[in-house]
């Protein structure tokens, strides 16, 4: 690499002016018989031994400015050998060796420049490569990471590629046909599907892969990576080992998502997701024994968003825990407002028992708002225990312990086991609706049910049926001795300001003409 050039030549430049502007001045004044004369005519000034030493010190500083120069050269490339593994180190990923996302946002656009055959993008998230890093242990896990890069450098010779981390790769290869691009992607993950043997350990990952194109003319190749990820996420979403290519309808489902995010992000912030409240019937009686709380989103425009859209996307934006805490310490407002033996059920996501504060937040809440612990209900799902049992068992005893009771939701469709349900001391079962709707037609699902409510007499659990909308349902379940139950049969979920009236009901109003 070449330092101040220019600066060089100008240099030795005006050296050379020097030098002969200096000659010619010696010849014009005869400098040296001049000078001659003169050291002879004061010879007791010792002047021409002081020149001499001059003279040698010139020659000495030339050879020191000699040595410091070739010194300068080394240092010089030492730094460049440092600034290039710097480089090397930003660029590059750690583990496989491969190009790094720093690399590919900063210089993709130079190298489609450079390269105009480069124009198919595939994005790729590994399948099941947390259950192998956990069986192999992290530096098996990097030794997978480093095979599927030289797989993925094999499979794309004249691509390139980078991991953006995690398991997530990306690989810009030459423009290839539409309708050879999703063989080629299936062909991409079955060269990662072939197993690897990790220190005697034979292992294998899938992948989910994600394609698209950046456009011939004036292409954004970042929107193309998100594209890509789009695309992939998709193809993860929708099962393992898929291959997906990114189209106008998946960019509309995403914008539409986006927006729709943003919605639930101003609507949370502005507390317009209110709890609306079903009531927990006595069958028997007809007796209002609680009501259960219900997330209900009604946007500007009178577009009511079902829960089965926003509760996920709560979830998956690491919402969830503000959402049931909003909607939590609502309804125990609301709740105060009732008679002091009804009481409140509220309905929490699996995902917040994995939270080891879960109880104190619960109980916080309850002291904010002077709502009794005693009447408040906790539901769980059954796949909150099947997930995590330890953690879902040390919670329960907690809100237990503060003297809230834990109802078991959607029995039957989390396949625990019935070892698992006998170690943890619910207050109440929930039958799940898909039992409730088909009880009545189906033998097998009469029996499911029959031995439910069974169960929960056995183990001295009261049983609630979930999702009861016409009167054969009704009789049927009361019979089988269900002691409570649940559905628009009684009341569909309303809101605060009508509860009152509901409960003002006379009990045998509430039940069927029937019954």
């Amino acid at each position: 690499m070449k330092f101040g050039s220019n600066e060089a030549k100008r240099d030795a430049i005006v050296l050379a002016a020097l030098i002969v502007a200096v000659w010619a001045l010696a010849i014009w004044s005869d400098f040296s018989e001049t000078m001659h004369h003169f050291l002879a005519a004061h010879e007791g000034w010792q002047a021409d031994e002081f020149l001499v030493s001059l003279a040698i010190l010139g020659a000495g500083a030339t050879i020191y400015a000699y040595r410091r120069m070739h010194e300068l050269r080394r240092v010089v490339r030492v730094r460049d050998a440092a600034e290039g593994r710097a480089v090397f180190a930003a660029y590059s990923d750690v583990v496989t060796g491969l190009f790094n996302r720093r690399y590919i946002e900063t210089y993709l656009p130079e190298l489609k420049a450079a390269d105009e055959t480069l124009g198919t993008i595939f994005a790729i998230d590994l399948d099941g490569f947390k259950k192998v890093n956990d069986l192999v242990g992290h530096e098996g896990g990097d030794k997978l990471l480093t095979e599927v890069a030289h797989r993925l450098v094999n499979y794309f010779p004249d691509g390139v590629c980078a991991r953006l981390g995690g398991d997530e790769f990306v690989v810009v290869a030459p423009r290839i046909p539409e309708d050879e691009v999703l063989a080629v992607g299936e062909g991409l993950i079955g060269a990662i599907r072939k197993p690897v043997t990790i220190d005697e350990i034979e292992v294998e990952v899938g992948a989910s892969v994600g394609i698209a194109e950046i456009p011939s003319e004036g292409g954004d190749c970042k929107a193309a990576i998100h594209d890509a990820d789009l695309a992939m996420y998709t193809a993860k979403r929708d099962g393992e080992n898929l291959v997906r290519r990114v189209d106008p309808a998946m960019l509309a489902a995403f914008r539409e998502r986006l927006d729709l995010e943003r919605a639930f992000r101003a609507a949370l912030a502005q507390d317009l997701i209110r709890p609306h409240y079903q009531p927990l019937i006595r069958l028997e009686t007809g007796d209002i024994r609680g009501f259960e709380a219900l997330a209900r989103w009604t946007m500007a425009d009178g577009t009511a968003i079902p829960p089965s859209v926003f509760i996920p996307l709560a979830e998956e934006n690491g919402l969830i825990t503000e959402l049931s805490e909003r909607l939590l310490r609502r309804a125990c407002l609301d709740a105060q407002g009732w008679p002091k033996e009804v009481f409140l059920t509220f309905n929490l996501s699996p995902l917040q028992f994995s939270d080891p504060l879960l109880g104190l937040r619960i109980v916080q809440i309850l002291g904010e708002t002077g709502m009794p612990p005693s009447r408040l209900e906790i539901e769980m799902t059954e796949s909150a225990i099947v997930k995590d049992f330890e953690g879902a068992v040390k919670t329960i005893r907690q809100l237990q312990g503060s003297g809230i009771r834990v109802a078991l939701d959607d029995f039957g469709t989390g396949f625990s086991s019935l070892s698992q349900l006998a170690l943890i001391p619910f207050d109440k079962i929930k039958i799940d609706r898909s039992f409730t709707s088909s009880c009545r037609d189906n033998a097998k699902q009469s029996s499911m049910v029959r031995s439910i409510i069974g169960l929960g007499h056995g183990i001295g659990v009261a049983t609630l049926a979930e999702g009861i909308e016409n009167a054969a349902q009704f009789e049927l379940l009361r019979a089988m001795g269900c002691e409570y139950g649940q559905g628009f049969l009684f009341a569909r979920p309303m809101p605060p300001e009508e509860v009152a009236g509901y409960l003002g009901l006379a009990s045998v109003e509430r039940l069927p003409l029937s019954a």
